[in-house]
């Protein structure tokens, strides 16, 4: 019994621990490039590709050309972020989940981009397994000490 009550102790605490991983994690700032990136066409294109392990805010700054740019999922193709550019742009955006992505420029001139991942959060899968481990942990905890009191 006491061997039971230390394994759900355990997996109660374990969420508290990964919430202070990932927000050890968050507070890092990375960053991919400078990177030129030059003009997409019909012959195909030049793009930047990153990858991330997590959900991030991130901010991209661009400057040079004018045109579109794109922030596209690789595996399911999902356009993420769009914007028009005119010399220069600097904006936040989310990157929902975890994967790789590409950047895509459709204009004249060519680019320079760089990308920062300010903040990194666990995605919404990982934060439904946290929660739910420490909720049955929780109530597992609690009848095994109610049925411990009650004898």
């Amino acid at each position: 019994m006491r061997l039971l009550t230390a394994i759900i102790t355990f997996f109660l605490l374990l969420p508290a621990a990964m919430v202070i991983q990932y927000y050890e994690y968050s507070r890092e700032i990375k960053s991919v490039g400078p990177y030129p990136l030059l003009p997409s066409g019909k012959e195909g294109g030049h793009s930047i590709t990153f990858s991330t392990p997590t959900q991030s805010l991130a901010e991209i700054e661009c400057t040079g050309g004018s045109g579109s740019l794109e922030i596209v999922d690789i595996f399911s193709g999902e356009i993420v972020f769009s914007a028009l550019i005119h010399g220069q742009i600097s904006e936040e955006l989310v990157i929902p989940h975890e994967g790789s992505y590409y950047v895509a420029y459709f204009g004249n001139g060519s680019l320079s981009c760089v990308i920062r991942f300010k903040e990194n959060y666990p995605t919404e899968s990982v934060q439904n397994a946290i929660y739910t481990t420490g909720t049955v942990s929780a109530l597992v905890l609690a009848i095994l000490l109610w049925r411990r009191w009650r004898r």
